[in-house]
Order: C-alpha cells, then sequence, then structure tokens
C-alpha cells in the first residue's frame, strides 16, 4: 500500500496553510466598538483557567507522589516516625 501525498501529513498543513491565506484575503476591517466590560471579562476567563489548571495539577501531583511512594515503599496514610500502628 503506498501512502504517497494523498494521505501524508504534508497534506494536511499545506491545506491548512491555503484555507488560512484565503481567509485572510477575504478578511477586511471590522469598524467595532468593543466595551471596556469585555476586558475585564477576558482576565476573569484568564484567571479561571490558571485556577483550574493548578487544581488539576495539584491533583496529578498528588496521585504521582501517592504511586512514587507506593513503588518504593514510602510510609502509609500520612503515618509519622514513631507513631504506633
Amino acid at each position: 500500500m503506498k501512502s504517497g501525498f494523498k494521505n501524508s501529513p504534508a497534506r494536511t498543513i499545506v491545506l491548512q496553510i491555503v484555507v488560512l491565506l484565503v481567509g485572510l484575503m477575504g478578511a477586511s476591517d471590522a469598524h467595532a466598538y468593543v466595551d471596556p466590560g469585555t476586558a475585564s471579562m477576558a482576565v476573569q476567563a484568564l484567571l479561571a483557567a490558571l485556577a483550574a489548571g493548578a487544581a488539576t495539577a495539584a491533583v496529578f501531583w498528588r496521585q504521582v507522589k501517592a504511586m512514587i511512594a507506593r513503588i518504593f515503599g514510602g510510609k502509609e496514610d500520612g503515618k509519622k516516625d514513631g507513631q504506633a500502628e
């Protein structure tokens, strides 16, 4: 089975570039008004995305630490040195 240009990633990239160039050729000035509240909303969306990313990273990091502790025989359930079982 030949995989020539028809199904190659190069074809996809060329097609995307052509679509982008055609879209840019048809673009014109918008002459639109942007409300000052729009910037505030954009900042809130960015902060929400950062908070969600930080929470996801914290959960993931906790799982990674637990897996490493299981592999290397770390302490179980938060027991500290010197505590009776």
